[in-house]
Order: C-alpha cells, then structure tokens, then sequence
C-alpha cells in the first residue's frame, strides 16, 4: 500500500495569481525601460516581449503540472468534499459473527454485497482538472473495517487511471491494477467511507470505464487480523537465517468464495520440466463445501519485513490474480492451483522442491506461513516428525483416514488460523506436506504444541485420476523421482538484430517472443531481459506494410528467367523465398503467373498473410536450398541467454531487393 501526504489547493486560483505576476512584471519593467534608456513604448514593447518569454519559460506552473496523472486527482482537488455519498446498507456484523462459529478452522473476515453502479451514471465528473477529466464515486457502509469492490466490463486505456482511497485522505490510495483482465477485485480501504476515482485524458470520450458489482464488507476486526495482526509470539521470517531461498515460494493466499473473503497460504513447486509453470500448492479445506470464484483469488509474494524487528510500515509485495484449479482431495488435504500468469522475473521467485519418499522421515520441521494474512512468519519443531497411523477428526468434522497425514511439535513459533496450506519443510528444504491443522486456541494463540499436514506422498497419488492427485502436474516427464530440488526462477536475456536480406539494418519492427513484444532500434537491433527458461515460445516478427512495395516489372523478369531455367536463383535462398509468393514452398510457373497479375493490376494483392517473410538467419547458412518452411515460430526453448538470434527480413515479390524497409 502506498501512503501520501494528503493536501488541498484550488488549482484555478493559483494559476490566476501566476498570470497576475506575470502581468504586473512586464508592466513595471517597460516603465523602468522608459525611464532609463528614453526610448518610446513602441520600441520598448520588442525588448519586453523577450523578457516576458524569459518570465514564462523559466517560471514554473504548477497549476498545469501533469504529473500528477499517475496519482488520484481526489487528493489534489477540494471540490470532491462537497459530494454525498451513495449509502449502502451496512451488514448484521453480530449475525455473521454467529454464522462463522460454525466454521472453526477457517476464518471468513468480508463478505460481499451486490452493487450494480455504472460508473458514468453513478460518479460525479469533473472536466480539465491539470488537463484531465476526472470521475468519482463516494460510496459508505457504516462501521465497516475496510470495504473493496468488484469492478466488471473494463474498459481502460493505457492513459487512464483507476484507485481508491478513504474519503477523509487519512489511510493512502489503492492503484488499481489494470492488466488485461475484464474483471477485478480492488484492495481493501480500512474507512466505511472509500472513494473510487477514474481519470482520463481530457480529450479521450466519455465512456462507462467499469461497473461495480460488489462491495465487500470486511468485518469482525479486520485492522487486527492482517497487517501486523498476528500474536505477538510469532517470529519474523527475517530473524531466519537458513530457509531464504524456500520462503520466496511461499505465497499469501486472498481466497474468494461467493460467501466471503478467506485468508490461507501455498507455495510454488517446480515439477520435473522445470518450465516455470506457476503451480501453487496449498489446502483442500481453505475452499472445502464452499464455492470459490478462482478468477478473483489473489497471491501475494513477498510480503516480509526487511529486518527481524516489526514495523509500521507495510511491505508492498507483488500479487498475481486468478488461478484455475488443477486438482485437490479432502482425504489427503491438499489443492493445486495453476496461476493465471507466470511469475515475473522481478519478484526472485523460487519454485520448492518436494519430497514423496515414504523411506525418510525428518528429524526437523519447518513452517513458512501467514497467520491472519500478516507477514511472513517462520515456525519450527526441532523433534522428528512421524505419521499419523488413526484417523483424525477436524474441527470442522471432517474425517481424513490413517496414514494421510504428518505431525509434528511446534517448539518454535506459532500457527493462527489463516497459516492453513502453508508447506511443511523437511531438514532438506523440500515440502513433504501441507499444513492442515494446529493444537490452537484463539484465545491463547501463542500456546500452540504441534501441527498436521496432508502428505505429499499421500497426494503423489491421490484417488486415482489427473482430477486428485499430484503426479500428472508435477511429473509430466513421467521420471518417477522420488524427491525434486527447488529451483530459482530462471529467466534469460536474448537479443539479435533484424536485417533486410541485403543486409540493411530494420528499425521499427515487432519483435514478439511468447507473449512479450519490443521494437527494434535504428540498428536493427532487439533484446529481451526476461525470457521464461525451458519453456517452448513462439520467436515471431511483424511489419505492415504494402504488397506493392518493391515489386515492379524486374521482378516478374527474374523469375521468368529462373522459371526458364536461364538464370536460376540457385545462389540465393532469400530471392528464392520472395519469389515464392503463393507460399508453397516451391518457386515455378504458377508463382510467375500471379506475379505477373499483380503486376499489371489484374490482382490487388498477393495471396500472402502478410508483404514480409522473416526467417532466421542460422536456418539459411551454408545452404542455398530452399528453406524448409521459413516460418521459425515452432516453440523455442530457451536454456541459456542468446545474444544472436538475428533475423533476416525478405519482401514477397520483391525478387532485386528494392523494397523500402
């Protein structure tokens, strides 16, 4: 959560006293002119008119500053005090807490509401404030902790901003992460009385940007129960000095049901491809008898003081929303989740490794874990582990069978509701299960003795099928190993150049590799700092363009002549690819036929997706046999940085190279 100084200021008066000072200096100094040097005004008003561009140039305006576009205008501008809000009814608190003592392993701390306000019908707009237009929204739920809300339909350019923030300015601002997604669910604001902002440029259209769909109401102490919200017992991940690599896997989980708002925890786990595919394990009892809304669950990493000691100031961490679940079973108390991005490179993840080896049981135990959704936090049992030979009856009621799961003593630390899912570490670092359940008492947090947790090895094989077990996921090389070492998540640099075929340099051209884009520079020159290790990507390049460029009657004589056999392009595989214009990979009559149509305006176009052919360089080496296909984007794997992928660009039809590039 990022916090700022809230202010006020009237934006036009202080752009009017600007103008004033600005007009009263040019009078004085035309007098002072005058006066000294005894020119009349006509001459004088030259030499003034210079210095009043001085004035104006060198002088700051701060009222037509605009960068201020990447923070909530609302902070900036006192008209938003004057707007009422839009009164939601506030929720039964005492009926929810009632409701949520039958639920004693979880704890639910927000529930939602349905909404259905168009922003455009519903905010309040304001037109060019410091050049934009801005649209709020005052919405109030009495004695709320904290409210957040569902935003659907969403329909924001790069150039435009979505936050929120308490009404009074006194707890910071939310900034709305945009991405790609058609619906999501904003940070909680600790007010019942929050502000959504949209602000635009101020010559972009009116248009509804989103719709409100829910609000969510958090409840029963929510201000206690995440940020610096766990017993004071717990020990800081920080004050750890082994397990540094294993707690950048572990993820704070935000699980959204359609009845509420859950905390728990997870981790990343590498499987034997070793391709970063994001793969979170946590708790099957998080969303057990509950409908969960995947699409809104958010993972924080991350999120951990700096130092040993707490603090009162927040870490920020990095979220990722939306998974889609991959399997799960109650017997062994495990779910995994797939999320809905890869892991980016800036957040130093590491995938952990597991153990399914039922020959070894360690002689110590670590927990990585959230407690109520707070920082990072370690707990240890320095006695030897062992499993559980009866079956076990969970608070909830729920019966796991013999052998299901591992226990082990706490004599470090504690565990809270909300640590649920967090993985067990054994004496090697590698997960061997999943936290189910603690000896706990809330009322005395810190007395905790011993925790369990569903067994990997157990969940290895599940119930049988793809749907509830872990080796489809997690051994799709079908190795059968019995343990697998965590691994960082390792990305690589890859750069080249994009030349035309005659060797010229090509600015401007689209460069995508996966999912990622860039343009090259005036040497033709691209880079990419973070490619997904070991994982096939489509390598692909673009450039609209016109089917007539470089293509004219030379070219319908050099093929004529090659077709003839009079003077072949034997001795070049690039005019061999432009002369191949209907893309069949072979160059004779029917090629000279359509090049000839388009030639002389029979054709408008050439049967061709696209004017340009790109095709890689090392395809075309040492050989002057037509390419096998020149398409290169076959799912590249990238295990090492590649500072040569250079691409040579060839224009369909333009046989002598004269297109301009």
């Amino acid at each position: 959560m990022l916090f700022v100084f809230s202010y006020k200021r009237n934006i036009f008066d202080s752009h009017y006293s600007v103008m004033l000072f600005r007009h009263n200096i040019k009078a004085i100094f035309r007098f002072i002119l005058t006066k000294i040097t005894g020119f009349p005004m006509s001459k004088i008003l030259f030499l003034s008119s210079l210095f009043a561009a001085f004035v104006f140039f060198s002088c700051p305006i701060n009222a037509q500053n605009t960068d201020l576009k990447n923070q909530p205008i609302g902070f900036q501008n006192e008209k938003i005090t004057g707007i009422a809000p839009i009164v939601i009814a506030p929720q039964d608190i005492q009926k929810l807490l009632e409701e949520d003592k039958k639920d004693p392993i979880r704890k639910r701390f927000a529930v939602p509401q349905t909404l259905n306000l168009d922003l455009n019908k519903s905010a309040k707009i304001f037109d060019n404030i410091n050049g934009r237009r801005v649209y709020i929204l005052r919405i109030q739920s009495d004695k709320a902790d904290a409210l957040a809300f569902t935003l659907e339909n969403l329909n924001i350019g790069t150039d435009e901003n979505i936050f929120v923030y308490a009404a009074d300015g006194k707890h910071g601002y939310a900034t709305v992460d945009k991405g790609t997604q058609k619906k999501i669910l904003t940070d909680f604001v600790k007010s019942d009385e929050v502000i959504i902002e949209f602000n635009q440029p101020q010559s972009a259209p009116l248009k509804n940007p989103f719709t409100i769909t829910k609000l969510w109401y958090a409840y029963g102490g929510l201000s206690t129960t995440d940020f610096n919200g766990s017993a004071a017992c717990e020990i800081n991940m920080a004050c750890a000095t082994d397990f540094q690599n294993q707690k950048r896997g572990v993820v704070r989980i935000f699980a959204v049901m359609t009845n509420g708002a859950y905390w728990g925890c997870g981790s990343l786990v590498v499987n034997t491809k070793n391709d970063g595919t994001p793969y979170i394990l946590t708790a099957f009892h998080i969303s057990d008898g509950l409908t969960p809304d995947y699409t809104q669950w958010k993972f924080l990493f991350n999120y951990e003081f700096p130092t040993c000691a707490n603090s009162t100031t927040e870490p920020i961490g990095t979220v990722i929303q939306g998974c889609t679940y991959r399997a799960g079973f109650r017997d062994d108390d495990f779910t995994l989740l797939e999320l809905s991005a890869h892991v980016p490179s800036s957040v130093n993840a590491y995938f952990n490794g597991w153990s399914r080896d039922t020959s070894f049981l360690s002689a110590s135990t670590t927990i990585i874990h959230h407690p109520w959704g707070d920082v990072r936090k370690i707990a240890r049992s320095t006695h030897p582990e062992y499993i559980v030979k009866n079956y076990i009856i969970f608070a909830n009621l729920v019966t796991t069978p013999p052998y299901s799961h591992l226990q082990c003593s706490v004599d470090k630390g504690t565990l809270e509701p909300g640590s649920s899912g967090a993985p067990l570490f054994d004496a090697n670092g590698r997960i061997v299960a999943q936290l189910h359940g603690a000896d706990a008492d809330p009322a005395n947090p810190c007395t905790v003795t011993f925790a369990i947790g569903g067994r990997f090895a157990k969940s290895w094989e599940g119930n049988g099928t793809s749907a509830t077990r872990l080796k489809d996921w997690l051994d799709p090389l079908q190795t059968n190993v019995l343990t697998l070492d965590g691994v960082n998540n390792t990305k690589f640099i890859v750069s080249g150049h994009v030349n035309f075929w005659i060797n010229a340099p090509m600015s401007n051209v689209k460069v995508f590799i996966g999912t990622d884009s860039t343009f090259t520079d005036s040497n033709g020159y691209f880079s990419f700092a973070t490619v997904q290790a070991n994982t096939p990507l489509n390598v692909s390049v673009e450039k609209p363009d016109t089917y007539d460029n470089g293509v004219d009657a030379t070219d319908v004589l050099l093929l004529r002549r090659h077709v003839l056999g009079i003077s072949t392009f034997n001795n070049s595989v690039y005019k061999l690819i432009a002369a191949d214009v209907d893309a069949s990979d072979t160059v004779d009559a029917t090629d000279l036929l359509i090049l000839r149509r388009f030639i002389l305006g029979i054709n408008k176009t050439l049967p061709v997706l696209s004017p340009w052919r790109f095709v890689l360089q090392s395809l075309t080496t040492g050989t002057n046999n037509y390419p096998a296909g020149v398409s290169f984007n076959n799912g590249y794997i990238f295990s090492a940085n590649v500072t040569n992928l250079d691409i040579q660009g060839v224009k369909v039809g333009d046989i002598d190279g004269s297109a301009g590039y």
